[in-house]
């Protein structure tokens, strides 16, 4: 089992693994009742999936037409990752079909599709980038500098966490509608840009 540690581990783990072609996917949420049974919920999984083999019994299992797993663990978030094989899988797994949304936090959710060059990326899901749209423009109006850098502080943390083409092209979006606001509101002149 893979442990991320922060949210660029926590993509970067995931978006090579279904890139691998571990696509049948299981999403889970520790309960907060269980957070401090992690240790045992992960070795757990690693026994009954067998995570954590070598690469040759990967290999072996691959040429025998058989089933390999694989799990990433991020803060309560626990995701199972199983390639193509000959033995049925359990209940709860979904075929990942090009697009996957994972609430990663009661604020935050990402979703991860192929782009228009067929390639793996990230962006925010629809309704996180509404809510930073909202956030901004009601900062904008109102003239809140504070509320603005500190959206403005939370999103690029965010962006730099997460360097995928598609929250670029996001950001790109979102700065241009800034932009469009700041130009029709006399209270934030000297307003930073958000890119």
């Amino acid at each position: 089992m893979k442990k991320a540690e922060n949210l660029k581990d926590f993509s970067n783990f995931l978006i090579r693994l279904i890139g691998a072609g571990y696509t049948n996917i299981k999403i889970s949420k520790i309960p907060p009742n269980k957070l401090t049974k992690i240790a045992k919920i992960s070795q757990k999984i690693e026994n009954q999936y067998q995570t954590n083999i070598t690469r040759g019994k990967r290999q072996y299992k691959r040429i025998r037409g058989l089933r390999n797993y694989n799990a990433i663990l991020y803060k309560d978030l626990v995701i199972l990752l199983a390639t193509n094989g000959s033995e049925p899988l359990d209940n709860g797994f979904k075929k990942f079909n090009g697009k996957l949304k994972i609430k990663i936090s009661q604020y935050l959710s990402i979703v991860i599709h192929k782009d228009e060059r067929n390639k793996l990326t990230i962006r925010l899901d629809r309704d996180t980038y509404r809510w930073f749209r909202e956030e901004f423009k009601k900062a904008i109006e109102k003239g809140d500098g504070q509320k603005y850098y500190n959206l403005r502080a939370k999103y690029l943390n965010l962006v730099k966490s997460l360097k995928w083409k598609g929250l670029g092209k996001q950001s790109k979006e979102l700065n241009k509608t800034i932009n469009e606001l700041k130009k029709r509101s006399k209270k934030t002149q000297n307003w930073k840009a958000l890119l």
